[in-house]
């Protein structure tokens, strides 16, 4: 079930509103469906680049050297594991 919808106002100059209007036009859209396809595609864009882990070159190399090492047991991990197994 959607959320409540909310109104969103913004004052806008002439010629953007038209080119807005015609970009939606041409797309098949009434311009509310095409502001907010925009808008949430710009959305997802910058929250996935802020969610991206950057690592220097060395920063890189150690990962990979970390990721490359044998795999060791952790005994209090495997029991926590073991214990979360048993009760689903």
């Amino acid at each position: 079930m959607p959320g409540a919808k909310t109104r969103i106002n913004m004052r806008i100059d002439e010629e953007n509103l038209a080119l807005i209007r015609e970009a939606a036009g041409a797309n098949g859209q009434d311009m509310t469906s095409f502001v907010i396809g925009a808008a949430l595609d710009r959305a997802r864009a910058v929250v996935l680049e802020a969610r991206v882990t950057r690592l220097s070159a060395s920063e890189a190399e150690r990962l990979e050297a970390a990721l490359d090492r044998e795999a060791r047991e952790i005994p209090a991990l495997a029991s926590l594991l073991r214990n979360a197994r048993a009760h689903t």
